[in-house]
C-alpha cells in the first residue's frame, strides 16, 4: 500500500512498488488539496487501485476534488472503481444471503472517499 500525503517531501515507503510509481504518487500528492491523504494498493484484478481517500480529521472527500482527483489518478493508471475484493464480497452476498442487494459501483466509489 502507498499513503500519500500532499506536500510531503521525504520519500514515499512503497514497499515492492515501482520508484516510477513511488514518483507518480508523490507528484500527484504535491499538488493536491493539503490534508488528503490517499492510500492506494496492489489490486489482482486491475492492478493499482485507490482504497480510500480523506482529508485532514478523517472527513470525506467534496464532490469537486473527488473528480480531480479521479482523473489524476486514473491519469496514472490508478483504478478508481469495484476491487477484487469488492466484487468477491458482493458474489458472496448473492451466495450466502440473495435478498440482500448488491452494493452499486457508485456506493463502492462514494465509500472510497468517505461517504
Amino acid at each position: 500500500m502507498i499513503f500519500c500525503k500532499p506536500r510531503d517531501v521525504r520519500p514515499l515507503s512503497v514497499g515492492s512498488a515501482s520508484p516510477i510509481l513511488s514518483y507518480l504518487a508523490g507528484e500527484f500528492a504535491a499538488r493536491m488539496e493539503p490534508g488528503l491523504v490517499l492510500e492506494i494498493f496492489r489490486d489482482r484484478l486491475h492492478g493499482w487501485a485507490l482504497s480510500q481517500a480523506r482529508l485532514a480529521g478523517n472527513k470525506p472527500v467534496p464532490e469537486p476534488l473527488r473528480e480531480e482527483i479521479v482523473r489524476e489518478l486514473r491519469s496514472m493508471g490508478v483504478t478508481v472503481d469495484r476491487t477484487l475484493w469488492h466484487l468477491d464480497d458482493a458474489l458472496d452476498d448473492i451466495v450466502l444471503t440473495p435478498s440482500t442487494p448488491v452494493r452499486t459501483r457508485a456506493a463502492a466509489i462514494g465509500d472510497m472517499f468517505g461517504d
